[in-house]
């Protein structure tokens, strides 16, 4: 700004201090309005003739009903409103013909076409990324097909009730990059009941919730994907607690899964040679085995894994054999969420299974009661743990059965190099008893002469 500036400009300068900012080229200030939230960047207009209408051109627009709320505080019937009203405004004057990014975030009820209109309005602008978490009025949105022919789109992710209608029995998303989808539901027509969904380009996928209606196979090809996390709980899914929807997922370079699940789908996994990292919780007791074991199989290449507590119990309930089917495995995290949800039996059954592993982590503690005197009577299969070099316990209090399992791993990992506790905050605040539970762990028996013991 300057001395000529007209009289609409906004001045907060020293008289003679050169407006640096505003003497920067166009393309320039609406890359760091991209920046900003998109009510913030459209109140820039006021600043001066030079900024009115700069912002009609910036790639980004983001929306929050927060924003509103905190300056107007209105009323959340009122704040619904104003929130589409400014969407559509904005969206209406917004002149550029590329969008990089369209975002929206309400806590608030939205009307769903209003939604599907603001989605067609960007993908008409080529949009790459598409991020909306939202509720609609009437319970369920109804995505637009225009989103499988949107070449641009290469980040979607969604989250509010919502249904996706499948056009055809096969779906090429042809750019799409990272996949988001939370509480969506996925149907074809009558007609249509195997459906193949191809993600070349596909490198991230996340599905929370996802219903599957009226499909009978479902094939996700996606040989570029690197990471996959599903989790679905049966008190989200239809009336019927398991579905014969089979859901096949082939993706040759999957390296991390993440899969919380009751199994009320048939899940299987193809061709995951690459995968090095899964963590597995399976926490329903009436599964059906063969629908573990099938999707077991297809992540036997994995190195490093963890279980809950409530897998392992499913997987000791029907006594599955595991080994060999998990030869590589080197790395083994017991994650113990429940209380007396694991004893002896039970992680014997486990080690038995998995002689290859080399690190074994309980990174949440134990919380066991009673398990102590198991691990004396057990009959322990040997060899079991010959590969054991290191063993790391977080929050240890030091009870019967913990000091019980620790000296089970000392008398058994004849290669342990290295076990280090972590003193819980509990027994921390004592410093006697921490004491105390340091001395008993010293004077326990170790097979392996070059084993350390740490603490912290």
């Amino acid at each position: 700004m300057n001395a000529n500036t007209s009289s609409s400009t906004v001045n907060f300068r020293k008289e003679g201090e050169e407006d640096r900012i505003s003497n920067l080229p166009d393309d320039v200030l609406q890359h760091i309005l991209c920046f900003l939230p998109t009510i913030d960047v459209v109140a820039t207009s006021v600043l001066s003739t030079r900024w009115k209408y700069l912002w009609t051109a910036t790639g980004s627009l983001d929306f929050c009903d927060e924003m509103i709320r905190n300056v107007k505080m209105i009323n959340y019937p009122m704040c619904n409103m104003k929130l589409m009203n400014i969407v559509e405004k904005i969206l209406l004057l917004h002149d550029a013909p590329f969008i990089r990014r369209f975002s929206l975030y309400s806590s608030t009820t939205l009307d769903e076409s209003r939604v599907n209109t603001w989605i067609s309005a960007v993908i008409k602008r080529k949009v790459e990324e598409i991020i909306i978490y939202i509720f609609v009025e009437h319970s369920h949105l109804l995505l637009l097909g225009s989103l499988l022919s949107c070449e641009s789109l290469k980040i979607f992710k969604f989250k509010g009730p919502s249904f996706f209608k499948l056009p055809s029995s096969s779906v090429f998303f042809s750019n799409l990059k990272v996949l988001h989808l939370f509480f969506i539901q996925v149907s074809g027509d009558q007609a249509i009941q195997n459906v193949s969904l191809n993600f070349p380009m596909l490198d991230e996928v996340v599905l929370y919730y996802c219903e599957w209606l009226n499909l009978k196979v479902v094939n996700i090809f996606a040989p570029a994907l690197n990471r996959l996390t599903i989790a679905h709980d049966h008190h989200h899914s239809s009336d019927d607690y398991y579905d014969d929807c089979k859901i096949k997922i082939y993706a040759e370079n999957l390296v991390t899964l993440d899969f919380r699940t009751t199994l009320a789908y048939d899940i299987s996994l193809h061709n995951l040679s690459s995968l090095y990292k899964a963590c597995i919780y399976i926490w329903s007791e009436d599964h059906l085995p063969h629908r573990m074991i099938k999707f077991l199989k297809g992540i036997y290449h994995v190195t490093d894994l963890t279980l809950f507590d409530g897998t392992i119990c499913s997987l000791y309930s029907k006594h599955l054999i595991l080994y060999p089917m998990f030869c590589n495995l080197k790395i083994l995290r017991i994650d113990v969420e429940e209380v007396d949800s694991l004893d002896g039996g039970r992680l014997l059954y486990l080690f038995s299974n998995l002689p290859n592993i080399e690190s074994l982590f309980f990174p949440n503690g134990l919380k066991w009661t009673g398990a102590a005197r198991l691990w004396k009577e057990e009959t322990v299969p040997q060899p079991i743990l010959s590969h054991l070099k290191s063993v790391e316990f977080s929050v240890f209090s030091g009870n019967e059965d913990e000091l019980g399992l620790v000296e089970f791993l000392l008398k058994n990992a004849r290669a342990l190099e290295k076990m280090t506790i972590t003193i819980s905050s509990d027994s921390k605040a004592d410093p006697q008893q921490q004491i105390e539970v340091m001395k008993q762990l010293l004077m326990l028996p170790r097979s392996s002469a070059a084993c350390v013991v740490c603490f912290h």
